[in-house]
């Protein structure tokens, strides 16, 4: 039925998804109306299950996303496997891999068409806050990539839901890892949008840089702003908030979109709880981006590159199309 409406944030979600604990969760804590003690009740403990989400090519099921640093990622779990068999997770939860009871998930995988042979994959669940598991993703996905003597720096923005991220992204940026590599990669192909348009100060030039000189001489540079290349991920998981990013980048020339085009879902949505406990998440407002509709209207890719899920073994050729874009010599010019 909701389908009917031909509109995107119409869902109807249960504690089968990991959506349905995000949503609460964002709601109830920044709004003080009624609703807020009743979401947060329905909140409970959180999400439970295993960091990955699966995604349907024809018949067959595949592991399309594992969190970084979740237990899916730690038992070896990679995109691109095919789920042969699953024992530990709901039916009705197999798209997030919820697992509401079992003490373990067995998983068995495929990771070749052309051999029969399946490899098995031990996971133990946890429970955690949906906000904390994909936070927990993002901080864990910081790495840098040695490309052509030049080092990249990654992160991904498994979600883009409140300034903690924009906090995030600026503390790798000065502080982290991130600091002194030559170029960076955003990941903004999320499982969650909900971003704010000012998350692109980051990359405004202009700020002040600091530094600072003590009294021993030594010396301290603190510099939040990227002022180097950065190249940004897109794919149709790239929706609302980061949609808004996404074209904000590619209007004022911030880097190249590299993927597919995103969802075309950007309207304002709101929770409502219905007396069976389950969410019905339902739009209230058209959006427009500097008087262009994108609900309807993905953002395109400046530079076009697909994505081939299935016995994937891990492999992302976007990532790989991006890390190449930014080991360019005149990339870094």
């Amino acid at each position: 039925m909701l389908h009917e409406l031909h509109c995107s944030h119409a869902q109807h979600y249960t504690k089968n998804d990991i959506e349905y604990f995000q949503l609460l969760e964002s709601f109830g804590n920044h709004r003080s109306d009624a609703d807020s003690p009743a979401f947060r009740k329905a909140v409970g403990k959180g999400f439970r299950g295993i960091g990955a989400f699966t995604e349907l090519d024809g018949n067959e099921l595949f592991v399309r996303w594992v969190l970084d640093g979740s237990p899916a990622d730690r038992a070896g779990l990679k995109v691109g496997d095919e789920i042969v068999e699953v024992f530990g997770v709901n039916k009705e939860g197999l798209r997030c891999l919820a697992s509401p009871n079992a003490s373990s998930v067995t998983m068995h995988v495929r990771r070749s068409r052309q051999v029969q042979q399946w490899t098995e994959v031990q996971i133990r669940p946890i429970r955690r806050k949906a906000s904390a598991w994909f936070y927990n993703a993002a901080s864990k996905s910081a790495k840098v990539f040695e490309r052509a003597g030049r080092r990249i720096g990654y992160l991904h923005l498994w979600s883009s839901c409140g300034d903690e991220y924009e906090d995030l992204l600026r503390e790798q940026i000065g502080r982290g890892i991130l600091q002194d590599t030559d170029a960076l990669l955003l990941d903004l192909r999320g499982l969650v949008g909900g971003a704010s348009p000012y998350l692109l100060n980051v990359f405004c030039p202009s700020a002040p840089m600091l530094e600072y000189t003590y009294r021993d001489g030594s010396q301290e540079r603190l510099d939040f702003q990227w002022r180097k290349p950065v190249a940004f991920l897109i794919n149709e998981y790239t929706r609302s908030g980061n949609e808004v990013l996404a074209h904000g980048i590619k209007k004022y020339g911030i880097g190249e979109l590299v993927g597919t085009p995103s969802a075309g879902a950007v309207l304002a949505g709101r929770p409502y709880l219905l007396p069976d406990g389950s969410v019905l998440y339902l739009p209230i407002a058209d959006v427009s981006v500097d008087g262009q509709r994108l609900e309807g209207n993905p953002v395109q890719p400046t530079i076009p590159t697909d994505f081939v899920l299935p016995y994937a073994n891990g492999h992302d050729g976007q990532l790989e199309r991006g890390l190449d874009l930014l080991s360019k010599p005149n990339t870094l010019s």
